[in-house]
């Protein structure tokens, strides 16, 4: 029953901002792009402020939720009558919408539920979850606070925290980690509404609104995210809100969207600096200003520096005691080591490569092999370590996982989109500066970031970024038919997806609907399956409270946490503490008896290591 009251009531706080969000902006779409900021604010700085007492337990989060759901609500009655008519008007474009959209908004509902069906169903179980995302959250509920701890995974600490402080409201508040997937699935359909107020704002009307909305639900890395821990449709919607205001019209009093674009600009850092790709928007935004009186900036820039500092200050303040530097340790760099033409190509070119690979492996490979050669053959470097992360090579993959998921078909369709676009004088006046924008963003994010094999995950915004794009060529160039065709199209080749995702999928032998709960978790890396679970039953039978874990960097840490009954507190019966800095001899005094080590590791004089398997060794007195 908590399981379900306490994901209600935050997600039922989520809807309450979003309808005072509607009535603040007497729209629902332009209230959600509030609501978004407001819940990042709420978030970020009520983590924060319940971490200083250590109340990051059910009881305070539940509170703060309920508290939100009350403010929330008082700001929508007193605000009643204007969401009465906005009621009424949506209602009416709803009838209208049913009569040309019918098809769209039952393939959307398909889409929606199948992945809320795999959100609550499979527990998290995606790799970087394991690894990072999913322990960080078990850290913070076991201590009650942000502090950092002793870790042999580093990312833990560092990386930019927004995404899992939402899962963690969802698990405390819920005492399960089966909510935690909603966050990214929550995002998956904001980010469809988004997609259709920036086609609105480009003149599209219901159909094209429509079209959008459908590209951004039928593109398989969206769909593959959804219903995962990852982090990227966070920032997708973050993104797609600030886009949605930098090409709003200036308005007289600039303080209002300012406002929001401080929070959200805040919030987009701390929830991925791929963010960054935005900043040909966010021009657009100032130039606009500018071009009015320079005057307006200041305020906006005054509510930036107290956005940044209220919302990430703590976060960069805890990185800089425990790493010297604020964004992390530097070996962990992921942006280009000498920007420049040369590096941008590369990674433009190889941008492509990981978007056309095929479910043949030697068609992937004839394929990647082209492109190696076709680079090397005009000076450029497939494997450049200055673009390239330490340790990868390019290669174009296939699969249906978040990690490398293609979209070739959304790779063509908006190329195709975006020249035609700009070849067509009515669709040019239209979203001429739009595509030139997107196009920007592209750029953007090949000057910055290395390539890495994992690369189309972190450009799933700009994935979403180009539905409005796709929605403005279709409406203007195709006749009725063709249209329904493409829809079709996308609906279609969008199911593998939908119903298949590896390690999450709806059908077969590996059914969410039917596995096993523990079998599930290890779907990604089966061999740990048992060598895990044949280990914490050793260490239940030891009795002890807690246990040492000596981790290498990319070891699955959360299994450790999760596969356990919940002690007296709500923490694990025995608490997994990472020891990978403390020496061996040190061990015993640490008072440890039992310590399992998933990296090779020598025990002191005295101990006994037993070898479970898949590299996990137990070591006890």
């Amino acid at each position: 029953m908590q399981a379900l009251l306490g994901t209600l009531l935050v997600l039922t706080g989520c809807l309450a901002l979003w309808v005072a969000g509607a009535a603040l902006a007497r729209s629902l779409r332009e209230g959600l792009v509030l609501a978004v900021a407001a819940g990042a604010v709420v978030v970020a700085v009520g983590t924060e402020l319940l971490s200083l007492v250590n109340g990051l337990r059910p009881l305070p989060v539940a509170a703060l939720w309920a508290l939100v759901i009350l403010v929330s609500g008082t700001i929508a009655w007193r605000r009643r009558g204007q969401l009465t008519r906005l009621a009424r008007r949506s209602l009416g474009a709803a009838r209208s919408a049913r009569r040309v959209a019918m098809g769209m908004a039952l393939a959307a509902v398909a889409l929606a539920g199948s992945t809320l069906v795999v959100s609550i169903a499979a527990p998290p179980n995606n790799w970087d979850s394991m690894t990072y995302h999913m322990p960080r959250v078990a850290h913070w509920a076991a201590q009650g606070n942000l502090d950092y701890w002793s870790t042999g995974i580093d990312r833990q600490l560092w990386t930019t925290p927004l995404s899992e402080y939402g899962i963690l409201h969802l698990v405390l508040a819920s005492g399960t980690d089966r909510s935690a997937n909603l966050v990214q699935w929550v995002c998956f359909l904001c980010a469809a509404m988004l997609a259709s107020l920036i086609a609105r704002q480009l003149g599209l009307g219901g159909r094209g609104q429509a079209i959008a909305a459908l590209v951004v639900m039928t593109t398989p890395m969206a769909l593959a995210q959804a219903p995962t821990t990852q982090n990227d449709l966070v920032v997708g919607v973050i993104v797609l809100a600030i886009v949605s205001i930098c090409l709003r019209r200036p308005r007289q009093q600039v303080w209002a969207d300012g406002l929001v674009l401080a929070v959200l600009g805040a919030a987009s850092f701390m929830a991925k600096p791929t963010a960054l790709i935005v900043a040909p928007f966010g021009l657009l935004w100032v130039w606009r200003q500018l071009r009015l009186s320079p005057a307006r900036l200041v305020p906006v820039g005054l509510m930036i520096v107290v956005a940044f500092a209220v919302m990430a200050g703590p976060f960069l303040a805890r990185n800089t005691a425990e790493f010297d530097r604020p964004l992390g340790p530097s070996e962990y760099q992921t942006t280009v080591r000498s920007p420049g033409l040369v590096p941008t190509v590369e990674n433009a070119v190889r941008l492509i490569g990981v978007n056309v690979g095929t479910p043949r492996p030697g068609l992937n490979g004839r394929i990647s092999r082209a492109i190696r050669e076709g680079m090397t053959k005009v000076g450029l470097d497939p494997d450049d370590p200055r673009t390239t992360y330490p340790g990868t090579r390019f290669d174009v993959p296939f699969g249906r996982s978040e990690d490398i998921t293609g979209n070739a078909l959304l790779l063509i369709l908006t190329t195709t989109a975006g020249a035609v676009t700009l070849l067509r004088r009515d669709l040019r006046a239209k979203a001429g500066v739009y595509v030139g924008l997107l196009t920007a963003a592209t750029v953007t994010f090949c000057v910055v970031l290395t390539w890495q094999p994992w690369i189309n995950r972190l450009a799933l915004p700009l994935a979403l970024l180009s539905a409005p794009v796709v929605a403005v060529a279709a409406i203007g160039v195709l006749p009725r038919w063709p249209r329904r065709v493409l829809v079709a199209a996308l609906v279609a080749a969008s199911l593998p997806w939908a119903i298949n995702i590896q390690v999450r999928s709806l059908v077969g032998s590996a059914s969410v609907l039917q596995g096993d709960d523990t079998a599930e978790r290890f779907y990604a890396r089966p061999p740990l399956f048992q060598p895990y679970v044949t280990t914490l039953a050793q260490l239940r039978k030891s009795g002890q409270s807690r246990f040492g874990l000596v981790q290498a960097l990319d070891d699955w840490e959360y299994p450790w946490w999760a596969l356990q009954p919940a002690g007296p507190a709500g923490n694990p019966a025995m608490m997994p503490v990472d020891i990978t800095d403390t020496p061996a001899t040190a061990w015993e005094d640490a008072g440890f008896e039992v310590v399992v080590c998933t990296r090779p590791c020598t025990p002191p004089t005295g101990w006994t290591a037993r070898d479970m398997g898949a590299g996990v060794t137990l070591v006890s007195r």
